[in-house]
């Protein structure tokens, strides 16, 4: 049971990790129009694993020089 809760942690850090190369790729503006709403979105679900998922990818977009999550 331990090995699938670590390997569904693996694949959410590895979703805000690529989450961070998109950014990049794409810039904030895009960030802010496609992938913020649906952060915030998620941000307000029951579920406190979706919260904390939000958490790590506004942790790791914020990385991002030109990035800024407007609320």
């Amino acid at each position: 049971m331990l090995f699938s809760l670590l390997s569904v942690y693996a694949i959410r850090e590895a979703a805000t990790l690529n989450l961070k190369k998109l950014v990049e790729k794409f810039g904030p503006e895009w960030a802010q129009n496609t992938v913020i709403p649906k952060v915030l979105a998620m941000s307000r679900d029951q579920n406190y694993l979706h919260r904390m998922t939000c958490l790590f990818c506004i942790n790791v977009s914020g990385t991002h020089e030109n990035f800024t999550v407007d609320r």
